[in-house]
């Protein structure tokens, strides 16, 4: 996807760490934190060594940061959003996309969509007591879940180590 010049994907790691550090201001943001109170958490995560040495240097833990912040304020975009609205459903397929690259790039993803569905299936087990909703809301509503939190990430994840296996050009021990 990106060349294999070291400046550049120096340059592509310190963009994703620093998009992670603006994720988590908006997510701080979305939880009602204070704006004082959501800067300084992100001030006080760029100033940590490890964020600066391993979003300065070509490393997947950036990657992972990213989906894991995306993931994360999708989700609490999610649950802002009335339920089957157009915002709803993109946010729900930003979740997905998410979850699926997280799972693709170290398997704390895996944790964190397994983590989402159960988070999701608690959320539809509160709005299965809604009396207001209909049959056919309710359905197009587990479709849409069982759509975005298990078709879309698997459908990635599995694509993602098919293009890895097939794409081996020398095996080693």
């Amino acid at each position: 996807l990106l060349p294999n010049n070291v400046a550049i994907l120096r340059k592509a790691s310190l963009c994703f760490a620093s998009a992670t550090l603006f994720l988590l201001y908006l997510t701080l943001r979305r939880t009602n934190a204070n704006a004082v109170f959501a800067l300084l958490c992100v001030i006080s995560v760029g100033y940590l060594p490890t964020f600066q040495r391993e979003g300065s240097s070509i490393s997947v833990e950036t990657l992972q940061w990213f989906f894991l912040a995306m993931s994360i304020f999708s989700w609490q975009s999610l649950k802002c959003a009335r339920p089957l609205r157009r915002t709803w459903v993109f946010h729900f397929f930003v979740l997905a996309i998410a979850l699926g690259l997280g799972a693709c790039t170290k398997f704390i993803g895996v944790f964190t969509w397994v983590w989402i569905c159960i988070l999701s299936f608690y959320s539809f087990w509160q709005i299965l007591g809604d009396v207001k909703l209909t049959t056919r809301q309710l359905l197009c509503y587990s479709a849409c879940q069982v759509f975005f939190l298990g078709v879309v990430p698997l459908i990635i994840f599995t694509s993602s180590y098919t293009l890895q296996l097939n794409n081996w050009q020398i095996d080693t021990p």
